[in-house]
């Protein structure tokens, strides 16, 4: 059964049947736009998995046979060795009508990280660490002509593996869920807003450039321990852009939402004061 958000109903114990084997559900680890994911246990080996239980519903079905399309093209073909930090498939299948996907199971996030440092930022040399692996991955996924489209603190994981006095971390980029290829870039609503290049935000046709810039926040909020960039809205996010880097590029001015956030006049344009943004778009007198 499912609820009104077309998510399956499930609760900790119950079992998950794929075609092959029998999944229990130990613990609920997220919910996302297109789905939930739970930690789970393979009832033949007992060995632990996530599971990311897909939507019920057809444009979140379509969305994620793109995603099991670039994750096998990606595990088998780029990556068979798991070597360059891109999260690994083990399985997929269909459960009373929803996909799921089958994923290692991986530790904190680098949000979660931060949270537990208190915000107060990582050292230069366990950022440079952490980015160096990041890079790495988006370097493997970009050599295909994907572009994840939405790269962020929560969507980069760290492994935790105990040896012998010490502890291995390995990185792994993950949730390729609205990933597409560079000649497929018709959709505007990619990124989560902190992380959003201008680009996206202006509405110019956007490539590769625009993971490498959510890369970019990522390492700055790793060091500040908050992000860069934390606009309330599209207009916010844009104005801290703006007034940090102290200059307009050039596609401001021909981006599809130019005339939203730019004020055209026979002397040049401007970026719009917050008076007279909110005050056209929100009524603000």
């Amino acid at each position: 059964m499912d609820n009104c958000e077309y998510d399956l109903i499930v609760k900790v114990d119950d079992e998950i049947l794929s075609p092959n084997y029998k999944y229990k559900i130990i613990d609920i680890l997220g919910k996302g736009v297109s789905g939930q994911v739970f930690c789970c246990r393979r009832e033949i080996d007992n060995k632990l998995f996530a599971i990311k239980i897909i939507r019920n519903k057809v444009a979140y079905s379509t969305q994620a046979l793109m995603e099991l399309k670039i994750l096998e093209l990606l595990n088998l073909q780029i990556d068979p060795k798991d070597e360059y930090h891109i999260i690994r498939k083990h399985d997929h299948f269909i459960y009373k009508k929803h996909t799921c996907i089958v994923f290692e199971l991986l530790d904190l996030n680098l949000y979660d990280l931060l949270k537990k440092n208190h915000h107060s930022g990582l050292t230069l040399k366990t950022i440079s660490y952490l980015i160096k692996d990041v890079l790495e991955a988006v370097y493997h996924v970009h050599k295909i002509n994907i572009i994840h489209t939405d790269i962020k603190p929560e969507n980069v994981l760290l492994k935790i593996e105990k040896e012998v006095n010490v502890n291995k971390i390995t990185v792994k980029l993950t949730d390729f869920g609205s990933a597409c290829y560079k000649n497929n870039t018709f959709n505007k609503y990619i990124q989560s807003r902190y992380y959003r290049s201008p680009e996206v935000l202006i509405g110019y046709p956007y490539g590769f450039s625009i993971d490498i810039w959510s890369v970019g926040c990522i390492a700055a909020e790793l060091f500040l321990g908050n992000p860069i960039f934390a606009g309330v809205c599209e207009y916010e996010q844009l104005f801290q852009i703006v007034n940090f880097f102290k200059e307009i590029p050039y596609y401001f001015v021909i981006g599809d939402k130019a005339k939203k956030y730019m004020d055209f006049k026979e002397t040049g344009c401007t970026f719009k004061s917050p008076e007279q943004y909110f005050k056209v778009h929100y009524l603000i007198i």
